[in-house]
Parts: C-alpha cells; structure tokens; sequence
C-alpha cells in the first residue's frame, strides 16, 4: 500500500518547506523576494512593495508566462525596481516562480545586479533540491519501516 506516496510527494509540500526556510533567511528591508505557486499564491518579504510594484497583474503574468516559455531568467526594471524572474525548480518538477526585486536607479545598475541576483535564484532553487530530497529519502525511510513492521519478528 502506498500510503506515503501522496503525503511526501506534493508539490504544496515543498514550496511551504521552501517559503518557510526563506522566511528565516530574508529581512523586511533587503531584497523583495516573492515566491508563486503556480495556481495564484503569493508569499512575500515585503507584500506591500510587492503589491505596488505589481499594481499591474499583466505585469506579472507576463514575466511568468515569458519565463514558462524558456527565456530564464526573465530581468526587468520596474518603477525603480531591478526584478528577476525565474523558477521556482527541482531535478523532480516545476513548482512556482521566484521573483527578486532590488532598488536600482537606472537601467546600468540593473544591469550590475544581475549576476548577483541570479546567484540568489540558483540559492533559492539549490535549497528547494535539498528539501525535495530530504523529503524523498524520509519517504523511502518511512516506506521501508512500515515493510519492516509487516514481516514477523524472531525473539531469541
């Protein structure tokens, strides 16, 4: 019986363990760090920076849809606002979008950021590989000890 297969195998799983290790690592006054589910859901470091820069929501399907369609990482200026956008990934699936905004004053510091936030998105998705195989090897623990306690013991 695969009883575990569909509580360790969720993607809602791994990105609330993904938004809830971030949230110990960004601060309200760094970077703006929003990340996607897919369906709609939205957690972010600052939600009300987010909102503003966001005021838009074709904005926003826009940088998704442009990085769904393989133009990773999608980098943008918004109301003085450098924004990458990327994926939210594992080596497993597909489970949202990541976008970082950081203060900017022009197109050319945009420009002088980018390899530092895309170093921040490879991070990110480098902790959600290791929750996802965290994951994956306490499922597998937990399928080989429900197999251990169906086979009969031997007391000596």
């Amino acid at each position: 019986m695969k009883i575990y297969d569909s509580l360790f195998d969720a993607s809602d799983m791994l990105f609330e363990q993904v938004v809830r290790r971030l949230t110990d690592t960004f601060v309200e006054e760094g970077p703006v760090l929003a990340v996607l589910d897919g369906r709609g859901g939205c957690w972010s470091t600052s939600p009300q920076q987010f909102e503003r820069l966001y005021a838009r929501q074709d904005l926003l399907a826009e940088c998704c849809s442009r990085v769904g369609d393989g133009w990773e990482p999608v980098m943008t200026t918004i109301g003085g606002w450098a924004i990458l956008a990327g994926q939210l990934r594992t080596d497993q699936r597909h489970h949202g979008y990541v976008i970082i905004g950081v203060p900017v004053d022009d197109r050319q510091h945009a420009a002088v950021n980018q390899p530092l936030l895309e170093m921040l998105l490879n991070q990110i998705n480098t902790i959600a590989e290791l929750i996802e195989k965290n994951n994956m090897l306490h499922h597998q623990q937990l399928k080989a000890m429900s197999r251990a306690g169906k086979e009969p013991s031997c007391v000596n």
